[in-house]
């Protein structure tokens, strides 16, 4: 790192400088640098929220400048993963939950930062989410920026009072699957967009592996696997594969269709009022907003059921983690950005009042910061509250890498079903056998 000359002598050139003529603190100290500003490279699949406290860092650091890399989700956390942050020297890298296990496996690539000064208090975060940054030898390779849970958004102007009445009080995916099947009945309309963001939500309520590392289902784990699959198929229309998932349904028509979340058909068709309800994670509700703003103040908030002894907890999976790779260059300012992106004051800013994303710092949540969101939008006083104790019921156990690779290949059978390409056993089937194929 080239040499900053040091404080005592810039200010006394800055008096200097100052008498000469307008000279304010921030040119004023890259002039007193022998070098241009020094880079912190950041690489991250997103950065939303955060834009305005790193401008606000950058000038608290005059002699530094901020780089951000945003990629492709995957192809972001591939590159770090293979290549230790391929597409050059970074100092810092963001990784999405879903791939914390792979980034806990590989802590060779990251510092320790209970090595290094004000290293973070566990205390300060959600549980859950400080686990998932803790690797599996160990260190402390990283800290939660934020988290992201799911609830139900229902359209209050679509739904009556009666079916809305249903939904809050369901104990039961198998309530909310009948309520949904009272509201297709009555108005021939979807319930739900997506058969794919159920599933994904029943998944998210436990962080099991399902597999072994030779792709083979594990056998105490096979029965929730089959559960969030037969409860999925009954919301296409489908009989269960697996045994009466809910005793209490006779036959539920089809209430989820077949479109993709946030594609220009879903949202046209929201704003055309072609559904009731959407499964959202607190990090989408912008999309919805974005799509159809002339929907604000109709949306009902709903909790989602924890209803059976196999679920760990709720429907929460997403949040970014913020690391600095252990052959970073700027090791001084990397970790003091980090820290002050992942504090719990800086979390609370970039929430915004809601605009921003959820905090996984427990301060903002146990104050009540969370839970009272002055949004415009989704002006339901149970908004805040919902996403924040989802937040809290986060599962806390972890899982290996090859959950992923199930998932995945779970929401890929279940739209060989949704577009009529397999029948429900013949998708499971492949399911299997792609997943030990992928895993071999």
């Amino acid at each position: 790192m080239k040499r900053i000359r040091t404080l005592a002598t810039l200010v006394a050139a800055s008096l200097v400088l100052a008498a000469c003529g307008d000279v304010t603190p921030e040119p004023l100290a890259l002039a007193m640098s022998d070098s241009e500003p020094t880079v912190v490279r950041l690489a991250t699949p997103r950065i939303s929220g955060f834009e305005d406290v790193v401008a606000d860092w950058e000038r608290e650091h005059p002699t530094a400048r901020v780089e951000i890399v945003v990629r492709n989700i995957d192809d972001h956390h591939r590159s770090v993963l293979d290549n230790g942050g391929a597409g050059g020297p970074f100092d810092l890298v963001a990784f999405d939950a879903s791939y914390g296990p792979e980034f806990r496996e590989s802590a060779e690539l990251f510092a320790d930062l209970e090595t290094l000064d004000s290293t973070p208090r566990e205390s300060d975060y959600l549980a859950a989410r400080w686990a998932e940054g803790v690797a599996d030898t160990g260190e402390l390779i990283a800290v939660p920026l934020d988290v992201d849970s799911t609830a139900l958004l229902v359209r209050s102007d679509l739904v009556d009072d009666a079916t809305l009445g249903q939904l809050r009080s369901a104990s039961s995916w198998c309530d909310i699957l009948v309520a949904g099947d009272s509201f297709s009945d009555a108005t021939n309309t979807a319930f739900l967009p997506d058969g794919d963001d159920l599933l994904r939500a029943i998944l998210a309520q436990t962080r099991t592996s399902f597999v072994d590392e030779a792709g083979t289902l594990i056998a105490e784990d096979a029965a929730e696997l089959e559960r969030a699959w037969d409860l999925a198929m009954i919301a296409l229309g489908e009989g269960p594969l697996h045994g009466e998932p809910c005793s209490d349904v006779d036959e539920v028509q089809r209430i989820a269709r077949n479109i993709e979340f946030d594609t220009p058909q879903w949202q046209r068709e929201l704003r055309d009022d072609d559904f009731a309800a959407v499964l959202a994670p607190w990090s989408f509700r912008k999309r919805i907003s974005n799509a159809a703003p002339e929907t604000a103040g109709r949306w009902a908030t709903v909790s989602l059921p924890i209803d059976a002894p196999g679920l760990a907890g709720s429907s929460s999976e997403g949040g970014l983690h913020l690391a600095m790779l252990a052959n970073s260059e700027n090791h001084d300012l990397a970790y003091d950005l980090l820290l002050t992106l992942t504090s719990a004051t800086i979390q609370e800013v970039a929430f915004a009042d809601g605009s921003g994303p959820l905090p996984a710092a427990i301060g903002p949540h146990e104050d009540g910061t969370v839970a009272r969101p002055a949004d415009g939008f989704f002006v339901d006083s149970a908004v805040g509250s919902t996403y924040s104790d989802a937040a809290n019921a986060r599962p806390g156990e972890l899982a290996n890498p090859e959950r992923r690779v199930v998932v995945q290949a779970m929401i890929a059978a279940l739209n060989q079903v949704e577009g009529g390409g397999q029948t429900p056993d013949e998708a499971w089937s492949a399911m299997l056998t792609e997943v030990s194929r992928t895993l071999r």
